[in-house]
């Protein structure tokens, strides 16, 4: 029998998750789909609050590094692919919050030898997958195609993909 947890309506860049969280708790997969600040008027993601964005994928991998089991666990973040989403460089930037986290001194807990946390690719998103989610804006809850998107994913070596 799999089990299965699905927090919602977790703060995922903040110190909102730690505070609300088991920390001892550790997870296979953790996933985001569609990151963004939450810009009214449905302007969510475009290139004026693309730094913003950024540092939120920083912050996320950041947040949720803590609760990834060391052994298998994998970050899945789906985004669109096409102008303006396409510019984020989103696999790079998470990278850097990776290396923000491993930088403060949490080596010691993510100590695992010669293994390391990477991006170890993408593959198309297929809503259909996930009965019955709908993409929706930060702000004002309109859903958007997603026709375009894909799943990140970010590991650690050595677990076979």
């Amino acid at each position: 029998k799999l089990q299965s947890t699905l927090p919602k309506n977790v703060f995922a860049a903040g110190e909102a998750v730690n505070k609300h969280s088991d920390n001892s708790r550790k997870f296979h997969r953790i996933c985001w789909n569609f990151p963004c600040t939450a810009i009214g008027n449905g302007k969510d993601g475009q290139n004026e609050a693309m730094e913003e964005n950024k540092e939120l994928v920083r912050q996320f991998m950041i947040s949720a590094l803590p609760f990834l089991d060391e052994e298998c666990g994998e970050i899945h973040m789906a985004h669109k692919t096409k102008p303006p989403y396409n510019h984020w460089g989103l696999e790079t930037v998470a990278m850097e919050g990776v290396h923000q986290y491993f930088r403060k001194g949490n080596v010691k807990e993510w100590n695992t030898g010669t293994r390391k946390f990477e991006f170890r690719g993408k593959v198309v998103f297929d809503k259909c997958a996930l009965p019955p989610y709908t993409p929706r804006k930060a702000l004002d809850r309109k859903s958007f195609p997603c026709h375009d998107a894909c799943v990140y994913v970010f590991g650690w070596n050595g677990i076979e993909k």
